[in-house]
């Protein structure tokens, strides 16, 4: 790309949110959750800490047990999808009916497989702690999404165009379960009237874009072999005409989506009736919104010397002798 063409991260328009504090227990948090990830068997040597501290950010208002256990659903989904996933070298069998049993009761199916038998065991040992801690009509909630987002995850939709990419990825980029997760990190939950409110609905839907879209492009070094990248989508559907048109085309649509965002919380603050808990929810939205940025600026793990987002490139460092 020439000098008139370059691109940033700071073009993003949530580059101006300012970054979440994060908890002061952090690294004793950090330092559990791995541990207990090695004991479940999520922990994947050279991946792992790559999203470790993910959550710090994305729930730094959680108690230490709760902000753990979303450590380790990162984890989980994260080992899925390195494992199970689009990428994967060994293309283990997922089976999602094996899942739910596993989270809803703890039964653990058997496989000749060891990993997989690894899977269940460690999804049931969760089940059990995220079943101890919430109602069983949160749990119902959430796990609608939970299984909506692997079941999109491990067989993407294919698509003629952008728009049908995007009504896949807003599932299987896992951002819904992690939303959800707010309540449970907060440990107070919205009624079901606020659960159908149609504008908290479209901030929800605003916010899991972003955070999916804006991973698209950040993490885009990585992933310009896949299908499954808007920016790709844009150039396979001839949306684009190049990839810079497509790098200016995602990054238009993540501040559109930052619009819409923002007009729909307004909406359901004027009709939540100023509400202490919608007021609060709000809030803890905001914090993930800025988390959605700052978390993959901050993460190692994006950086590459070819970066598309020039504030992203790696730059190497010579050593020199005297």
């Amino acid at each position: 790309m020439n000098s008139k063409n370059m691109f940033y991260a700071k073009m993003l328009s949530i580059s101006a949110l300012p970054q979440p504090s994060l908890p002061k227990n952090n690294q004793t948090v950090l330092i559990k959750a791995k541990e207990k990830a090695k004991a479940l068997g999520l922990y994947l040597d050279g991946l792992y800490l790559g999203h470790h501290d993910m959550s710090a950010f994305l729930f730094p208002y959680a108690d230490e047990d709760r902000l753990i256990d979303a450590s380790l659903m990162a984890s989980l989904l994260y080992y899925i999808d390195d494992l199970f996933g689009e990428d994967s070298e060994t293309r283990y069998t997922f089976d999602l009916n094996s899942f739910k049993a596993a989270w809803e009761g703890g039964e653990i199916s058997y496989s000749k497989e060891p990993i997989e038998m690894q899977l269940y065991e460690a999804v049931a040992s969760l089940g059990a702690d995220f079943r101890a801690k919430a109602s069983a009509e949160f749990l119902a909630f959430y796990q609608g999404y939970l299984y909506l987002h692997l079941d999109h995850s491990l067989r993407p939709s294919l698509y003629t165009n952008s728009q049908e990419y995007l009504d896949s990825r807003v599932h299987f980029g896992g951002m819904y379960p992690t939303i959800l997760l707010i309540e449970y990190c907060a440990n107070q939950y919205l009624s079901p009237e606020m659960h159908a409110n149609l504008d908290l609905l479209a901030a929800q839907e605003a916010l899991a874009l972003i955070g999916a879209i804006s991973n698209d492009l950040i993490s885009y070094p990585k992933e310009k072999h896949s299908q499954f990248n808007l920016i790709n989508a844009y150039l396979a559907t001839g949306e684009a005409q190049s990839l810079e048109q497509a790098i200016q085309k995602t990054i238009i649509y993540i501040n559109q989506l930052h619009e819409t965002y923002q007009k729909a919380i307004a909406a359901f603050l004027a009709t939540a009736n100023t509400s202490p808990i919608a007021r609060q929810y709000v809030d803890y939205l905001d914090n993930m919104l800025a988390a959605c940025y700052h978390w993959q600026l901050h993460s190692k793990r994006y950086r590459h010397p070819e970066h598309i987002l020039e504030d992203l490139k790696l730059v190497e460092v010579s050593s020199c002798s005297f």
